[in-house]
């Protein structure tokens, strides 16, 4: 037999409901929170849209570059084989401002690159976090 007597059983239940609206008003702010950082989620899924539009155009930015030096590479063989109306200086002047827009896109690659992967290394830590909390 038990030797809990009811005063007893009664104080118990009291203290299990206090901290039974404790854990509730906790679930409430809790709640609020979980939908801030779903809409913050959402704004960031929004902004790895725009990074994913950004590293297209860098890629765009790549492939004309590498046009340039296909056409400019054509245009120094007409020079080389005697055109003469290939100006050899307008030529130089090109390549020296193509090769500062290449150091632009170098220095522009090395930030994205940093930038991506601090952001994935985030991504998948509030992922990897989120897994722990299941069950």
């Amino acid at each position: 037999m038990t030797t809990l007597d009811h005063e007893t059983m009664h104080r118990e239940h009291r203290e299990d409901r206090s901290e039974h609206a404790s854990w509730l008003d906790d679930l409430r702010i809790w709640r609020a929170e979980h939908k801030r950082a779903m809409a913050l989620l959402a704004m960031a899924e929004a902004k790895l849209l725009e990074c994913d539009a950004d590293l297209a155009r860098h890629g765009l930015e790549i492939a004309a570059h590498e046009e340039h030096i296909r056409h400019h590479e054509k245009v120094m063989v007409q020079h080389e084989a005697g055109d003469e109306y290939v100006d050899h200086d307008k030529l130089a002047k090109q390549h020296e401002e193509y090769q500062k827009r290449h150091e632009q896109m170098r220095q522009r690659h090395v930030e994205m690159g940093k930038h991506h992967r601090e952001t994935i290394a985030e991504v998948i830590r509030l992922l990897k976090k989120l897994n722990q909390s299941e069950g």
